[in-house]
């Protein structure tokens, strides 16, 4: 299955986020190897391939029993993301082509409101940023 087409199947079967745990090397418990993301309707993992520095997503596997685990869910930005949908999964290419971020807007579709996180792949570890989308003010000529 193409990542293409696991980003689809999260934001249409996936629903709401429920926990996320970052995977890390105990000897580098800052950089973040790995992201288990658990939605109501199935988990997927998020890793650097280190091979090229780029993103996979795919389904959990057999990897994440090599690595420390923490579950980060209360902590910012993922706890605005909490009981959100992934509305919208964006794979970015960096100017080299290679696939080295992705962007989610996790959404409530019921009661409103929606947060942006972006994942980057820096060398073997995930970065992880928070989006701020910022009002464009009046303008004038």
């Amino acid at each position: 299955m193409s990542q293409a087409d696991e980003f689809e199947r999260m934001s249409e079967e996936g629903g709401d986020l429920q926990v996320v745990t970052y995977l890390f090397d105990k000897v580098a418990p800052k950089e973040i190897s790995a992201i288990r993301l658990g939605f109501t309707g199935g988990e997927w993992l998020i890793r650097v391939n280190e091979d090229d520095s780029t993103l996979e997503i795919g389904p959990v596997s057999a990897v994440v029993e090599t690595y420390e685990s923490a579950n980060v869910s209360t902590h910012f930005p993922w706890a605005a993301a909490l009981g959100k949908h992934a509305r919208w999964v964006w794979l970015l290419e960096n100017q080299d082509g290679y696939e080295d971020a992705i962007q989610f807007e996790f959404a409530d579709t019921d009661r409103g409101g929606s947060v942006r996180i972006q994942l980057v792949a820096m060398n073997v570890a995930i970065q992880v940023n928070h989006v701020t989308p910022l009002e464009t003010p009046y303008l004038s000529s």
